[in-house]
């Protein structure tokens, strides 16, 4: 029988919840879903503990006839530290000692009020040089706190936490090939860009910004009914293209056949591409910032393409504005060749 895990990242206005194989060097995934995630459900990182999510994700494995009761949460909050160190060789029951005597060199931060979490990434060098390379978070003790009570409140066994960074980094290992790697992961209200040469990273910058206000735009246009919700507005964002190509774009030629089969008034839509559009220029702007700082320092390294992930790569049109105002190819990465997909999963 498998050894299945459900990894489940809770964002401000989504869920996401994926069941698949727990340690497997090619995982394959078994279930994947999503729901919004209730109001004022996540504060600053941490979350609160309520029964409209325990109901909701009850339901939702109920319904896919989902057993699996172990669970790793992938944590998203700037409020958590992340580095990449090494260490001696030294015994894996001895690390821990290692990181709480050395913590003040790693993190600029009251270690009083946070844990710290490792994970082993690679060894180096050979006899008395021989290193461990570990992945270490700092991560404040309330949010650590508020995600076990939430997984005893569920009746799951939290068996890990993990970091966003950190998932992104393995998924641009896994499947980026290029020398220098980029991607942009945007969601509802934060974004994380991440920069690696080889399988080290070099640049990660989390950026309290998504596409939440572009989402607002949609939905204050009333184009696609009143009062919808946020999974209804990105319904919308992902079927029919709602941003202009170009910050200074002027009148659009875009067909107005899509998968929503909607008529709109077409001087209506004009203004919410325009409103759309005008709303992402801080989240597009701020990119462009980090990318030519890391330019400015590494002149001799070349980036070939970005890769979008998270609600970004769905938005339609995202990835085409962004190519253009930032000067790099930008791709959406929808399909992941390192993970199979059982038939089960749409």
């Amino acid at each position: 029988m498998a050894n299945k895990v459900l990894s489940i990242e809770i964002g401000q206005s989504f869920t996401r919840v994926i069941e698949m194989d727990y340690k497997s060097k090619n995982p394959k995934i078994y279930n994947a879903f999503s729901f919004a995630t209730p109001e004022e459900m996540v504060t600053d990182g941490a979350v609160e503990v309520g029964s409209a999510f325990n109901s909701i994700l009850a339901g939702k494995l109920k319904e896919r006839k989902i057993n699996t009761n172990k669970v790793i949460f992938v944590l998203n909050s700037a409020r958590i530290a992340s580095r990449e160190i090494a260490i001696p060789n030294v015994k894996e029951n001895k690390i821990k000692d290692i990181l709480i005597a050395n913590a003040s060199d790693y993190f600029p931060v009251d270690l009083n009020q946070y844990q710290l979490i490792h994970e082993i990434i690679g060894r180096s060098g050979e006899g008395n040089s021989k290193k461990i390379k570990l992945s270490v978070l700092a991560v404040p003790d309330d949010i650590i706190k508020s995600y076990e009570l939430l997984a005893a409140n569920c009746d799951l066994t939290l068996i890990g936490l993990d970091y966003i960074g950190n998932a992104i980094k393995q998924l641009m290992v896994k499947e980026i090939p290029e020398d220098v790697k980029v991607t942009i992961k945007v969601d509802a209200t934060v974004s994380i860009l991440t920069i690696m040469e080889d399988e080290e990273v070099k640049l990660q910058r989390v950026l309290n910004y998504g596409i939440n206000d572009a989402i607002e735009e949609i939905q204050s246009s009333e184009l696609f009914g009143d009062y919808l919700e946020f999974e209804e507005a990105m319904d919308i964002a992902r079927k029919r293209t709602c941003v202009l190509l170009r910050f200074d774009q002027g009148e659009t030629n875009y067909s107005e056949s899509d998968e929503t089969g909607m008529e709109v008034d077409s001087q209506k839509l004009q203004m919410m591409r325009r409103n759309v559009t005008e709303s992402l220029e801080t989240l597009i702007g701020s990119f462009s910032r980090v990318l030519d700082y890391y330019q400015s320092r590494n002149s001799e390294k070349s980036i070939e393409r970005i890769y979008l992930v998270g609600l970004g790569a769905d938005f339609s049109g995202l990835s085409k504005l962004m190519t253009n105002e930032l000067n790099y190819k930008v791709i959406p990465l929808l399909q992941f060749d390192g993970i199979s997909l059982s038939k089960n999963v749409s």
